[in-house]
């Protein structure tokens, strides 16, 4: 419709008028005042066009119309085939929105999301002709994120949708470049600037909390039995003295521990 549009200035309003309209003499002449004798009497160029242009069924439609009223055919492949069309714009339009039902649990799984999501906004744009809404698409990158993405970028939601993609694809792009199954709590701490401090980083409360909870045990490490804490394996543990030194704080349970190691540069008086 745009070609003939650009040979007909006028040509595609009126083609699109004339989809919703009941189409007979009376009507195209009644339109002539607006769109001009050019277009209202072009109806044998269109025919011809769309005739060379469909194929098929669509064809078969083009040449049913008799004295090749090219209104009266495009009329008629409306009719014919825009249920389909409606029904293929909604389909893209919810398998876009519908992304949201199945976020990402990492960055790493998020990363591909992301590719995925403007592969789905492409084809939306190609068969629905319009644009979605910055609102719309940032939704959908919001509710795709993982939690700890979601986490780090919550301070930037409010800027629009290209602009917060973009600080997305930066924040998992660097977090995909660590092996984050491996690594431990001093270097996640590290990631926000706070070497050996997770906290204030990501909090597990709210949505997706057991996700998020599972997520960050597994980047934390194994945990003792004996002390309770995460890193390390009781055989490792500081805290491993029984008997006499059981009731011994961990910070003295750590103090033995460097001593029999014989530590460089920790003395007596440095250990306290």
């Amino acid at each position: 419709m745009a070609f003939l549009d650009s040979a007909n200035p006028g040509m595609k309003k009126f083609l699109e008028k004339a989809s919703q309209a009941s189409i007979d003499e009376d009507w195209i002449e009644g339109q002539t005042s607006t769109y001009g004798e050019k277009v209202t009497g072009d109806r044998v160029q269109v025919w011809r066009a769309l005739k060379a242009l469909s194929e098929g069924e669509a064809r078969d439609v083009v040449l049913s119309i008799s004295d090749e009223n090219g209104f009266v055919a495009w009329k008629s492949l409306g009719d014919n085939f825009e249920p389909g069309l409606a029904s293929k714009q909604g389909r893209v339009v919810f398998e876009f929105g519908n992304m949201v039902t199945k976020p990402a649990r990492n960055p790493e799984e998020l990363r591909t999301l992301i590719v995925e999501m403007e592969k789905k906004m492409k084809l939306v744009v190609e068969i629905t002709k319009e644009i979605i809404s910055s609102a719309h698409a940032k939704g959908v990158l919001v509710g795709i994120m993982d939690p700890l993405t979601r986490q780090h970028t919550a301070q930037d939601h409010h800027k629009d949708f290209e602009e917060l993609k973009a600080i997305v694809k930066n924040f998992v792009n660097n977090a995909g470049s660590r092996d984050n199954s491996k690594a431990t709590s001093m270097e996640i701490g590290a990631v926000n600037g706070i070497p050996g401090n997770f906290d204030g980083y990501y909090s597990p409360e709210g949505a997706g909390a057991e996700e998020s909870s599972e997520y960050i045990d597994a980047l934390m490490g194994p945990q003792c039995y004996n002390c309770g804490q995460k890193g390390h394996i009781a055989r490792n543990c500081f805290s491993k003295s029984k008997g006499k030194d059981s009731g011994k704080s961990k910070g003295q349970a750590g103090q033995a521990y460097f001593k029999g190691k014989g530590v460089k540069g920790l003395g007596k008086d440095k250990l306290g």
